[in-house]
């Protein structure tokens, strides 16, 4: 059984025993009916929020949780934050037309607590970033959600406040992955075209920001985010290009102990690609 399968288990878990999230079922002894309404008693209700009920159930709820983002976010996070720094560096570089290696290690906990300069949460929430000495790779994971100029701002101002409060890196990315024709895409959606948003776009990207904190941040920091926007590099992949690279990789790897591993770890971030009904991946293969 592949590893991304034991994170499935878990869910189903959550699914069948609500408590583990805090829930908890009202049987319906405790009820009281009448022609179309239903009462509990008080006592059993959260009396500062919601109550909750299943709105799917079998097959249809195994079908609607495995297109979800967030649940593929939580897979490929746990598979990148297992991988060494070298790796992800091998892995990626290429995809930013980047040489060199670096020793990654990934983002951890939220916006705001990283960077208080960034006190909100809704500021933005990244898909993956990965932090070297000398490198920032940010990765955004595109399904159905479309991105924006309000996106790129957003990255930019993330990617600033870390140099802010820590320090400049020589380079910068961030990597969007589609389904499908994801440079067109991206550049359709934002208005952008690959690999010339630089400083001069900063005006324009200014403009679109409707966040109060992120709009106050780059009218703060204005030459900050001009440096960023200079060594900034966007790249746009399918998910079908990260496939291939995966999966070339681990047929790269030989047979000790450590090569074995990250086969594991490869190979279950490239099956539960492939398994996403939104990847593109499994109607090409």
């Amino acid at each position: 059984m592949s590893w991304n399968q034991k994170y499935w288990d878990a869910v189903r878990d959550f699914y069948w025993v609500p408590s583990y999230l805090g829930l908890k079922s009202i049987p319906q002894t405790k009820w009281s009916k009448a022609k179309d309404t239903v009462t509990v008693p008080r006592e059993l209700t959260n009396p500062n929020g919601p109550l909750y009920s299943r709105i799917r159930s079998g097959d249809e709820y195994w079908s609607y949780i495995h297109r979800q983002e967030e649940t593929f976010n939580h897979i490929w996070n746990i598979g990148i934050g297992t991988l060494p720094g070298e790796v992800l560096s091998e892995l990626f570089h290429p995809l930013l037309a980047w040489a060199g290696v670096e020793q990654y290690s990934q983002f951890t906990g939220t916006v705001p607590e990283r960077y208080p300069s960034l006190p909100e949460v809704n500021v933005t929430k990244p898909d993956c970033v990965l932090l070297s000495e000398r490198a920032i790779i940010a990765i955004e994971l595109k399904f159905n959600a479309k991105t924006s100029v309000e996106q790129i701002a957003k990255y930019a101002t993330v990617l600033a406040a870390d140099e802010l409060h820590y320090r400049q890196r020589d380079r910068l990315g961030v990597l969007y992955i589609y389904p499908t024709d994801a440079s067109k895409k991206f550049e359709r959606e934002t208005g952008l075209v690959i690999g010339i948003q630089k400083a001069e776009t900063l005006d324009s990207l200014s403009e679109t920001i409707q966040n109060v904190v992120v709009h106050e941040f780059v009218k703060q920091h204005r030459s900050a985010l001009r440096s960023v926007m200079e060594r900034l590099t966007v790249a746009c992949i399918t998910w079908v290009d990260i496939h291939h690279r995966l999966i070339a990789y681990i047929e790269s790897l030989g047979d000790g102990k450590g090569d074995r591993t990250l086969k594991i770890i490869l190979g279950g971030l490239a099956d539960e690609i492939s398994r996403h009904p939104l990847s593109k991946v499994g109607q090409q293969a």
